[in-house]
């Protein structure tokens, strides 16, 4: 048997096999970011920024928001979480702000955006049962 195949359902004799339980967390765990996404584009639209579009991906990474407010343009990661218990230091990592970089870069690239000051947001909603709370950082990181 393969050791590379093994969980990853490549060649070999063993695939890997999601069960129902986890198949369902995932949709979960899906939705959940979706739903985040949205309580962020909503909470942005209400201070009057524009949503210039969401889920803008390429082979370079994925960016949840890119907005713009006046000459300013944010690529915003979205973070939704059930709990408030979390360390925040452990959001992004240094492999995401390079992905989120470079998936920027594209994105100015496709729309021949030269002349914009630039910075990288995170917000990060904490969904509980009741209403959901965003905590917004402007200039989280720089790339």
């Amino acid at each position: 048997r393969p050791a590379y195949a093994t969980g990853y359902g490549l060649a070999g004799s063993t695939g890997y096999s999601m069960t129902t339980r986890a198949i369902e967390k995932q949709i979960k765990n899906i939705e959940l970011g979706n739903s985040g996404e949205e309580v962020v584009a909503r909470f942005l639209e209400k201070q009057n920024v524009q949503i210039l579009e969401q889920n803008f991906r390429t082979k370079l990474g994925e960016i949840d928001i890119i907005a713009q407010k006046g000459s300013t343009l944010a690529f915003v990661e979205v973070k939704t979480r059930r709990t408030e218990y979390f360390d925040t230091s452990y959001v992004i990592t240094k492999s995401k702000k390079s992905r989120l970089s470079k998936a920027a870069r594209q994105y100015m690239l496709e729309n021949n955006i030269t002349q914009k000051h630039c910075r990288f947001d995170v917000a990060i909603v904490v969904a509980n049962d009741n209403k959901p709370v965003v905590r917004y950082f402007r200039n989280a990181f720089y790339a």
